[in-house]
């Protein structure tokens, strides 16, 4: 019976491990992402409403940085957060484009772009939380000045 009872356990652990796996990255003070997952000793980032990829990595030196995080892992940035933005009308909606963000050549932001009238907001994904309100600023402003070359 106490054999039971302990191969019962184990199971449970090993199903709830993976959620007690998720950890934070920090990226410089520019930016964190939660809820990203250890999955087989992989990372796996975020989805937006379970199925958008939203945040991706993008060279094997931040890939293998994030297999060694456990909690809150601190990425420390090279460059400053420079951002390349590529933006493109989204195709179910008006007034919305979708804009990929490569920062730094490590990560790239998906994020949301919508006017109403003469207001233009920016989304962000909403695993990311922006630490920097005066780098977000500045993304913002290169965006907006990218939709109006558009």
């Amino acid at each position: 019976m106490f054999i039971k009872k302990c191969a019962v356990a184990v199971v449970l652990i090993g199903l709830i491990s993976p959620a007690l796996r998720a950890f934070e990255v920090q990226y410089a003070a520019l930016f964190k992402i939660t809820d990203v997952q250890q999955v087989d000793g992989l990372p796996v980032m975020p989805l937006s409403n379970g199925k958008y990829a939203d945040v991706r990595v993008l060279d094997k030196e931040t890939f293998d940085f994030l297999k060694t995080c456990n909690t809150v892992c601190k990425q420390p940035a090279l460059q400053a957060g420079k951002v390349l933005p590529n933006i493109r009308p989204a195709k179910t909606r008006e007034n919305m484009w979708i804009a990929e963000l490569e920062i730094d050549g490590k990560w790239l932001l998906v994020s949301l772009i919508f006017r109403k009238g003469k207001d233009v907001s920016v989304k962000f994904p909403p695993s990311v939380i922006i630490l920097n309100k005066k780098w977000q600023k500045q993304v913002e402003e290169q965006l907006l000045a990218a939709l109006e070359d558009k």
